[in-house]
């Protein structure tokens, strides 16, 4: 029995982890022979996708964004293109319960593939550095205080009416969720890891062609991300490591931010190289992988660290860097906006060259354990033997 299936991001055009997450995914799909009729998407920033999505597969913008409109355009395109399973993007809650309807009416499965951390919807992490930048900051804390049991009721409709089931991309955040509604949600949760958006390096660790160079990949954002951390962190670091360089990849409303601050304390040897095309490259001869975020879903840009080689230090984030990192084993995990804990461990790191390479080769090691065979056998139990 063939299916027909299409995935659902909330807009397909710009170039982000669940983005290229998808977009893997339906390579992957493709390569295994299961047919990916679309990529459907609700908004459309850029005329033309900034991330290639493979050519046998058709976009479609809905023109209804929200509400009855929305799941009546939904529901009668689920019908008219015969599409019988959808994988949805499922971490904004009000769109995830109108997809949900519209599946139904549809008489179409639906998969709701959480990217992110639970947490990442119910608060939002503020430091001190937040407050006395926007004293604002201490009113709405206590508003996202108030705020959290009726969005955690509205997380708990969601996954109660996905009776499809919920895919989640780390077992981090799978673990969240059962711990949020014990008893209640944990017979609906599957882990399935992210695919790697570009081919793993070589499977020895050639740490020769190395150079000394730290790495970040990210969207330089304050929310979830925490950006500009990273420069907090290196504005400690170089003047007692000049032979080093801070390589950050990534763009965002906090770049001109972040490259001004650097500019003004002239913070050497921190090099803003915007969106490219080639991170592999980067990751091949950088050294050190870092993440600084609150919230990650998977940690996608430190899996893809890991398969290149580097050692990782990271945030204790919400969500599944746990999954990638292993304290003390592949690399470090450091409590989140931790200056001291994070220049601390990055300086171990950048002067003992031995546990560096150790960590490396631990990281290639433990990231060949999420292998593109292992995903694909699971959503092919999932979506074709299951119903078959």
């Amino acid at each position: 029995m063939s299916k027909r299936i299409a995935f659902m991001v909330i807009d397909y055009s710009v170039v982000g982890g669940v983005e290229r997450v998808t977009s893997s995914l339906i390579d992957l799909f493709l390569e295994n022979d299961i047919a990916v009729s679309h990529i459907l998407s609700i908004n459309s920033a850029n005329k033309e996708p900034l991330l290639q999505y493979h050519s046998s597969v058709k976009p479609y913008v809905f023109k209804e964004k929200k509400g009855k409109g929305f799941v009546e355009e939904l529901s009668g395109f689920l019908q008219e293109q015969r599409i019988d399973t959808l994988i949805f993007q499922g971490d904004n809650m009000t769109i995830a319960l109108n997809v949900l309807k519209a599946a139904k009416l549809a008489s179409c499965q639906a998969f709701l593939h959480y990217h992110g951390s639970p947490y990442a919807y119910l608060k939002k992490h503020l430091y001190g550095i937040d407050y006395r930048e926007k004293p604002i900051n201490l009113f709405k804390s206590l508003l996202y205080g108030l705020k959290y049991p009726i969005k955690k009721a509205k997380l708990y409709k969601v996954l109660h009416h996905a009776k499809d089931g919920v895919i989640c991309v780390s077992n981090g955040s799978r673990k969240e969720l059962e711990a949020l509604f014990p008893g209640q949600v944990g017979h609906k949760l599957m882990t399935i890891h992210n695919p790697p958006s570009f081919a793993h390096g070589s499977s020895e660790c050639d740490l020769s062609q190395k150079k000394k160079q730290l790495i970040y990949v990210s969207r330089l954002e304050r929310t979830h991300k925490n950006s500009f951390f990273t420069i907090r962190v290196w504005e400690q670091l170089f003047e007692n490591h000049p032979d080093w360089e801070l390589i950050i990849l990534g763009d965002g409303r906090l770049r001109q931010k972040m490259e001004h601050y650097c500019k003004e304390k002239s913070i050497a040897n921190v090099h803003f190289k915007g969106l490219v095309n080639n991170v592999n490259t980067y990751f091949q001869q950088s050294s050190i992988a870092l993440l600084v975020s609150d919230t990650e879903g998977f940690g996608m840009v430190m899996a893809e660290g890991a398969s290149y080689c580097n050692a990782m230090v990271a945030t204790k984030s919400d969500g599944g860097i746990s999954d990638i990192v292993v304290d003390g084993e592949n690399g470090y995990l450091v409590e989140r906006d931790d200056l001291s804990g994070m220049v601390d461990k990055l300086s171990l790191l950048m002067e003992d060259e031995a546990l560096r390479n150790s960590f490396a080769r631990a990281a290639r090691l433990h990231i060949d354990h999420y292998s593109s065979e292992d995903i694909i056998d699971k959503w092919k139990q999932l979506i074709i033997d299951k119903h078959e």
